[in-house]
């Protein structure tokens, strides 16, 4: 089987408003052990049984300055890993 890489994986999401860009999409195989994170639109990427793929996608940039969260909003976030405080 052979696969080919989708966009996304230079050009992060841009944030609006102040918000900062999200993260990239990561793509990564796993092969006899070894993971190789893939480039930006490879193709012809060979797969065999027992590979595993990584699809990482982005989620999208934020919205809005941080500065101006309040502060439960900002604590909510830290939580589940949205922002780092």
């Amino acid at each position: 089987m052979r696969i080919g890489i989708d966009d996304g994986v230079i050009v992060s999401p841009f944030g609006l408003f102040g918000g900062s860009p999200g993260l990239p999409h990561r793509y990564c195989l796993v092969s006899k052990g070894e993971e190789r994170v893939l480039g930006s639109k490879e193709t012809e990427i060979p797969v065999f049984p027992g590979d595993l793929i990584i699809a990482l996608s982005s989620g999208g940039g934020g919205y809005g300055d941080l500065k101006k969260r309040d502060e439960n909003s900002l604590i909510w976030d830290d939580k589940n890993g949205y922002v780092s405080m």
